[in-house]
């Protein structure tokens, strides 16, 4: 075997060049990868046989083992990080790749401790609520009503439970069947109904425009609060005379017969 040089200058560090070693990034759907070559060439092949990904359940590594031989030392060897899509919000993740201990019938490089490699996985995945429909629908003052739904389009790291509250713009209007949401774990993906109806009245005041608010959802997790939906509606007046009179005063007639109009 080659003698290794004197001065101690020669670590696990020199003579195994990673490259990067931290702060990869790679994207839920994506890859990224290091490469791994050695300083010097050895007498016998370099073996890295136990590395592995922790940290995270968001990537996986491209193989547990490399092989170095005497031929290709100097050529750099891709290790690919792998991302793992799902449907979950878990928020971004730290990784680290352990590189284990090398293994070579070479003494200068068997048992390197071959250190790790750190970096980051992006969730690419954002939670929302979907309200449907959020426009066209009305109430009346006498009683109508109508109704809407409200479903997680995502899942997040279960247990959580999320609030979404139920509110109208004009308070007296109509009452709601629900003034508060809550979706969790087991029932995100379930569609919610929120019944509307208009408050019976005898005035008449004409058709009134009005908003209803879903949201902002809360819960314990950040990545999954904050977010709203407004659904547009029309309280129509039911007391409404079908017919346009005019003039409402000032018509005389008279006791011969005489007509206006």
């Amino acid at each position: 075997a080659m003698p290794l040089s004197s001065g101690g200058t020669n670590t696990p560090e020199s003579q195994l060049i990673v490259s990067p070693k931290s702060d990869i990034t790679v994207g839920e759907s994506g890859t990224a990868s290091f490469t791994i070559k050695l300083n010097r060439q050895p007498t016998a092949s370099v073996s890295l046989n136990a590395m592995r990904l922790v940290g995270t359940t968001l990537a996986t590594l491209s193989q547990g083992n490399v092989v170095i031989s005497p031929t290709d030392w100097d050529s750099p060897y891709t290790v690919t990080i792998i991302g793992l899509p799902n449907n979950t919000v878990e928020g971004n993740q730290n990784f680290t790749v352990s590189l284990g201990r090398t293994s070579s019938l070479d003494s200068n490089f068997d048992q390197l401790d071959a250190g790790q490699v750190t970096g980051v996985v992006i969730d690419d995945d954002s939670f929302g609520i979907t309200v449907t429909p959020t426009s066209g629908l009305t109430t009346s003052n006498g009683g109508a009503s109508t109704s809407f739904t409200v479903v997680a389009n995502k899942q997040g790291i279960a247990p959580y439970t999320i609030a979404i509250p139920i509110t109208v713009n004009i308070s007296g209007l109509v009452n709601l069947s629900s003034s508060t949401l809550y979706f969790t774990d087991l029932n995100w993906n379930i569609p919610q109904t929120v019944n509307v109806t208009g408050i019976i009245t005898s005035t008449s005041p004409g058709n009134q425009p009005y908003t209803i608010t879903v949201g902002p959802t809360s819960s314990g997790n950040t990545a999954l609060n904050g977010l709203s939906s407004t659904v547009s509606l029309v309280n129509i007046d039911a007391n409404a005379s079908p017919f346009d009179i005019t003039p409402q005063s000032g018509l005389v007639t008279t006791k011969a017969g005489g007509t206006a109009s």
